[in-house]
């Protein structure tokens, strides 16, 4: 009731209707929305706060491991291609045919190696059936060709390996 009559004696006192003070004041929200958007685009950045970079993402195949069948199977997904700057790359892990305490057990790892050929590493390590997503995040500053390696076992009591699989293959970064 208070903004209705202060936009009414607004338009009295100042010769213009209602519509008009209205439309004004849109427009200095726009023009303070506008003038932020500027400000947080340009000039934050310039004064050496780090812009917000979105992430590529890739995926890089799937991995299976079986206890009671005793089978490892990496799947890649061949040559892959990122740009620089950040990206995530992901892999899904799945373990069947295991139960808990049952003495098997499975093991998944992701390598990526980055334009520096530092290698950077997930690893799920289990003892049931189950699912998991394998992912590591990493800054390439340079475009480059690397590799990445897939890697699954299956194992018993005491880590014996009863079936494994590796894959590899090239990131190309540009």
């Amino acid at each position: 009731m208070v903004i209705i009559f202060d936009t009414y004696c607004d338009a009295v006192l100042s010769g213009r209707s209602k519509e008009e003070l209205d439309m004004e004041r849109k427009k200095g929200i726009l023009a303070i929305f506008f003038a932020t958007i500027l400000v947080t685009t340009f000039f934050v950045p310039a004064a050496g706060a780090t812009p917000i970079t979105p992430f590529a993402m890739r995926d890089l195949g799937s991995m299976y491991t079986n206890g009671t069948a005793d089978t490892a199977v990496a799947y890649g997904a061949g040559s892959v291609t990122a740009p620089p700057g950040w990206n995530i790359f992901s892999v899904d892990c799945h373990n069947s045919g295991d139960v808990d305490n049952d003495g098997q057990g499975a093991v998944f790892t992701l390598k990526i190696w980055d334009d520096n050929d530092v290698c950077h590493t997930d690893r799920w390590e289990t003892d049931r059936a189950g699912s998991h997503a394998l992912q590591i995040r990493v800054n390439i500053k340079n475009p480059n060709e690397s590799r990445y390696e897939l890697y699954c076992q299956t194992n018993t009591w005491f880590d014996a390996i009863q079936a494994e699989d590796t894959y590899e293959d090239d990131l190309i970064f540009r």
